[in-house]
Order: structure tokens, then C-alpha cells, then sequence
């Protein structure tokens, strides 16, 4: 996308309202040319599918299985989402045309030798091209990987020749990443892109605040694999501060910003919150318990 510079300064005018961040964010679009959101070599010359025109080719669902019935595919087009990763390398069902699936080796498991000689094989076949990687490595919940041991890993996913992502930390900024980073410079492993995970409140300045100051530390295109507004104090004492009105709200202000920033390469809503008031996602779940579209399902579908 371009982003010319008489419509950059309009949309600062308008967000500097909204919080010096917002600003910020936008501006460093400048830093950098636009990036291109992914396209498989097979499709990159075709016409998209009609479901798909007129929606954000930077927008994507991390998306384990189908909602409500459908299939998987039927969910992916339900949230015109451009792209799709299950958190595993085989997708979870039928791939719509037009969409791109983005396989990830989530964490340690002694089998990436095997895993890595089987992306090598789809990447010369033009089947897949890009790779992520190491799901919460700071996390203890989540792939709990040492920074040594994701570094000894990394030359073997170097190898498959994929367009890589960096590891997706609970904390981008934190210093598992900024060890990570350091060390894979110094090292001249290759790392064409990083991968961010947020969850907070609906503050679109904070949010992009966030984004920018991601950028700004490691200086590669940013995919935003989960984001998500989350209450993480509330329980069945204190119901969530957040309503999905909120959460609609936010979306309208960031996903326009994000759509305009040549540094945001990619994103995904996590879209398992659920409709519970009591839970901390409640209020972003892209799905009520029937499986349908909740107000902030069909507020990301329709960008």
C-alpha cells in the first residue's frame, strides 16, 4: 500500500487528538517503504477471490479450527481474512483460494530436522513462503525455550531458505527478544520479521505507542500474530472492565492506522474470548457460543 504524504499529514492532525503515540506510530511510516502483505508465488499474480475484494490484505485470523458448524475454510471466509496460521505447520482444513496459510514451528520438540527438510520441500514447490516461529518463548505456559536453545535451533530454519519470522514473545521489548535479537545479529542469523503478541486495554495510543516503539528496537516489519483487549483482573467477583462496544471502538480507530503503516506488515486478532463478562477476553471474542459473529467479529470482518 502507499501512503502519500499530504494523507500522512491528515490522519496525524486527526490522531494527534487521540494521544501523542498515535502519532508516533504513524509517522515512522515514513521510515520505511511500504511492506507487502504475504503472497504465495502461485497466487501472487491472480485476481482475488470476490469474498476477499475490498478487505484488508493485511488482515489475518490465528484460527485452530471451524465455529459454529462450519468448516475451517467456512471461517476463514466468514472473517474475509487474507491469510491464516493454526499455531502448527499442516492447516487445519481446505485452504480457501486466495488465502495464505502461514505454517509456525511452535516450540522444541526434537523434531525439527524432520520439520525442517519437509518446509524446505513446500518452499521450492511455491507452497509456502513464510515461516513462524517459537509461540511465548518467555512464557513458562506457552513453547518455555531458553534463548540459547532457540538460537542453536535457528540455522536449521535458516536452511528451508523461508522468509522467517522472529520468535512471538509475551513481551517484545522484554529481554528474552532483546537477547534473542542481539545475539542473532551478532551471530548474522537471519531474521526478516518480528512477531508481536498484545493484550490490553482499548487504548488505541497505547497499542500503537507499543507497535512503534517495536519498530523503533529492532528496525524489521512487524506481524502482529495475536492482539487482542484483555481484562486480566476480572473473575466472577469483578466482571470484565471492558464491553465489546469498547472493543468495537478500538478496532475502528486501529485497524485503519495499521492498514496505513508501511512498518505493520501483517496482523491477527485472537479470536477466542468468548461472550463471558467474567473472563479477561470476554469482551474481544470473535465467536458467541453458537459459533456466529459477536458485534467484534463483525466489526474485524468487515475491515
Amino acid at each position: 500500500m502507499t501512503f502519500g504524504v499530504a494523507q500522512q499529514t491528515r490522519s496525524l492532525a486527526v490522531l494527534a487528538v487521540l494521544g501523542a503515540s498515535l502519532a508516533t506510530a504513524l509517522s515512522l511510516a515514513a521510515d520505511r517503504p511500504p511492506a507487502s502483505p504475504p503472497r504465495a508465488a502461485s497466487q501472487s499474480a491472480n485476481v482475488p477471490p470476490r469474498w476477499l475484494q475490498g478487505h484488508s490484505d493485511k488482515k489475518g485470523i490465528c484460527l485452530g479450527g471451524g465455529e459454529g458448524g462450519r468448516t475451517w475454510g467456512q471461517t476463514i471466509r466468514l472473517l474475509h481474512a487474507w491469510w491464516v496460521y493454526d499455531w502448527g505447520l499442516h492447516p487445519a482444513g481446505a485452504i480457501p483460494k486466495g488465502v495464505h496459510y502461514i505454517p509456525m514451528v511452535w516450540g522444541h520438540a526434537g523434531e525439527e530436522t524432520g520439520d525442517t527438510t519437509w518446509l524446505t520441500d513446500k518452499f521450492k514447490k511455491h507452497i509456502y513462503e513464510y515461516l513462524l516461529t517459537f509461540n511465548e518463548p518467555d512464557n513458562s505456559t506457552q513453547s518455555n525455550m531458553p534463548v540459547k536453545t532457540a538460537l542453536k535451533l535457528w540455522p536449521q530454519l535458516q536452511s528451508t531458505g523461508m522468509i522467517i519470522g522472529s520468535p512471538a514473545c509475551v513481551h517484545p521489548g522484554g529481554l528474552w527478544m532483546r537477547q534473542f535479537m542481539q545475539a542473532a545479529a551478532r551471530l548474522r542469523y537471519r531474521v526478516n520479521f518480528v512477531c508481536v503478541h498484545w493484550y490490553g486495554p482499548p487504548d488505541p495510543a497505547q497499542f500503537l505507542g507499543e507497535i512503534a516503539a517495536t519498530y523503533r528496537l529492532y528496525h524489521r516489519p512487524i506481524w502482529i500474530t495475536e492482539f487482542a483487549v484483555a481484562d486480566w483482573g476480572a473473575s466472577r467477583q469483578r466482571p470484565n472492565a471492558y464491553s465489546q462496544a469498547a472493543v468495537v471502538g478500538f478496532l475502528r480507530v486501529v485497524i485503519p492506522v495499521l492498514d496505513r503503516l508501511g512498518y505493520v506488515q501483517c496482523y491477527a486478532w485472537y479470536p477466542y474470548g468468548g461472550t463471558s463478562r467474567f473472563t479477561a477476553l470476554g469482551c474481544s471474542g470473535l465467536f458467541d457460543k453458537k459459533g456466529n459473529l459477536t458485534a467484534v467479529g463483525r466489526a474485524y470482518a468487515r475491515y
